[in-house]
């Protein structure tokens, strides 16, 4: 990632209307770092539940994920629950 002009802390904050309004350089400055920490999070998310599934045995699930669990009759599924 590039040196931040916007910070995700006000983008957060920034109304739809308000990020429309960024100088071109900076709205797209936003769009790349965004797509940027995207990709880094979907590599880490994948590597920490690789790390879980080593070291504890079982896939981890999140919270979203339990109820098409439930829903499975019978299903006998191995659940590490994380907050999320």
């Amino acid at each position: 990632m590039t040196d931040l002009t916007v910070f995700p802390a006000d983008i957060a904050e920034m109304s739809v209307g308000q990020l429309a309004n960024l100088p071109t350089q900076q709205l797209h400055e936003v769009d790349t770092n965004l797509d940027q920490a995207i990709a880094w999070l979907k590599s880490a998310r994948t590597k920490v539940d690789a790390a879980l599934e080593q070291r504890f045995a079982v896939r981890p699930y999140r919270g979203s994920d339990v109820p098409d669990l439930l829903q499975q009759e019978g299903a006998q599924v191995p659940l590490l629950l994380l907050e999320g």
